[in-house]
């Protein structure tokens, strides 16, 4: 599958052929065609709405996340989206791609030097040569980037490297006020290929190498050996993520959720709430993570103008129901949570395939969605004097010490099973955040719960130095790669050297 990643949308320019009387048929049709794909992949995740499966937790999520390069830097926007679709639709082993030129150079250049391994790859590939390693029929992704030129209004004269590194930095309204003016001056795109299909062809040093980069790399690698979180640790992990988004849009945004017993999910814009079922209503906390970020999702589509004055069935509906959809995969990319969408309505995605044009524009909007949401979740965890950030470990020790705490201290049962969010000090004491609010103290009790956090806080610290130091990566050899990277029907392709 390749994808085209569409951040032209947010120029304004479409890709019909109304508007690119300037571009060939050919090109027209090889536009029209990544536009499609893109439009299919979108309607490939949807689809699995029909069958989604609350599993217990598999190494697949553990090494789930935002796209990333193999250079140590996360894609955002329309790249990022589209790269974690990639990733989920193609079940990928991992969310990290390298260009063409990153491969050679990281992977195949230090490949030449192991004659051993060589030899290894050769027993299975007999026709293996480091020189050309793609295999034949290799599929890739696309990483789409806009590409500006900066001008002197007055003279319109173009400026050099130097100067544009130094006009990069300044906002479209300063531009302006000083005199200079960013034109967009088209997209570079480049191939990508997730290091899933290029694994075999790595030595343990290059695995390594992308291991300090990637955390993501070396929980799979550690996954591999066992070593896998235990599922009451996730549970609690997507019960503190719940209860942190729903802080943060109360705060920000002063949005009110209605906990009810039976009604269905939904926002309702006339008052700016949401309703969802009480936890004990949901089939699992990933079900109640991925239900209520969904409807907080569309209260930010309120806020910034998307139309939800579809009703169900109808085109804007589809359309608002596939924006919603996208940005909440990405929300849990965000949090190396793999996405699985809860749409069931199969004429959704059965409107995604016949709109592929409409869809290019979900993907901007989910994207724009993602940010603004992120942002809020951000800025208040900017307030907060602590922000809990053990990992899935420390918080289930954590959360059996608050249970052994509370037999002595009744005050304390409140935050069993209720993982804190943070905590803020004010002229009063402290205030504990949990889902349901902000929660106060007596000092001494206060200082008990401080220092608990502050001593898996700590903990979680060093298990990630250590993790670091003694990293003995496992080499995925040709047979283990068959199991580890399922291959949907579609996308199944032998690889032949």
């Amino acid at each position: 599958m390749v994808i085209y990643l569409c951040k032209c949308i947010n120029k304004g320019v479409s890709m019909t052929k109304q508007k690119n009387k300037n571009i060939s048929k050919k090109q027209q049709d090889y536009f029209d065609k990544l536009t499609q794909d893109s439009a299919n992949a979108v309607a490939a995740y949807i689809e699995s709405g029909n069958k989604v499966k609350f599993e217990k937790y598999t190494v697949d999520t553990q090494i789930f996340g935002i796209a990333q390069n193999a250079s140590g830097r996360k894609y955002n926007g329309n790249n990022a989206l589209n790269l974690t679709l990639a990733q989920l639709n193609n079940q990928y082993a991992y969310n990290v791609y390298m260009t063409k030129k990153q491969i050679q150079e990281e992977i195949i250049e230090p490949l030449k030097l192991d004659q051993d391994k060589i030899e290894k790859i050769k027993l299975d590939y007999p026709k293996f040569n480091p020189d050309f390693w793609i295999p034949k029929g290799s599929k890739f992704d696309i990483a789409s980037f806009s590409k500006f030129k900066f001008y002197d209004k007055d003279s319109n004269e173009i400026f050099n490297k130097e100067k544009i590194k130094e006009l990069q930095n300044l906002d479209d309204l300063t531009l302006k006020v000083k005199g200079f003016e960013k034109r967009f001056a088209g997209k570079q795109n480049y191939q990508v290929f997730n290091i899933s299909q290029i694994h075999h062809l790595m030595t343990n040093d290059t695995i390594k190498a992308l291991s300090r980069k990637h955390k993501d790399i070396m929980n799979y690698e550690k996954a591999r050996k066992g070593d896998v979180m235990p599922e009451e640790g996730i549970n609690l992990k997507y019960k503190l993520i719940k209860a942190t988004h729903r802080q943060a849009m109360i705060v920000e945004q002063g949005i009110s959720v209605n906990q009810v017993e039976k009604a269905p999910a939904f926002f309702a814009p006339s008052d700016f709430s949401i309703n969802v079922p009480k936890n004990n209503k949901y089939k699992s906390d990933y079900h109640a993570l991925s239900t209520e970020t969904h409807e907080l999702q569309h209260s930010i589509g309120f806020k910034t103008g998307r139309d939800l004055s579809g009703m169900s069935g109808s085109a804007a509906y589809s359309k608002e129901e596939s924006t919603t959809e996208l940005a909440t995969m990405v929300i849990f990319a965000y949090y190396n949570i793999k996405g699985e969408s809860l749409q069931s309505e199969s004429y959704i995605s059965g409107w995604v395939k016949d709109n592929p044009q409409e869809v290019m524009k979900c993907v901007s909007a989910s994207s724009k969605g993602v940010k603004d949401f992120l942002d809020n979740v951000s800025n208040y965890k900017n307030k907060l004097d602590y922000v809990n950030d053990l990992d899935e470990q420390c918080l289930l020790s954590f959360n059996t010490d608050i249970k052994t705490i509370s037999d002595d201290f009744e005050e304390f049962k409140q935050f069993v099973d209720s993982p804190i969010v943070g905590y803020k000090n004010n002229e009063h004491g402290t205030v504990f955040v949990v889902e349901k609010g902000d929660v106060e103290l007596e000092k001494e009790l206060s200082l008990i719960l401080k220092d608990k956090l502050s001593e898996y806080s700590i903990k979680t610290q060093k298990q990630e130095e250590k993790d670091l130091l003694e990293l003995e990566p496992v080499s995925l050899d040709i047979e283990d790669k068959k199991l580890e990277v399922k291959k949907t029907k579609e996308s199944q392709r032998k690889l032949k050297y």
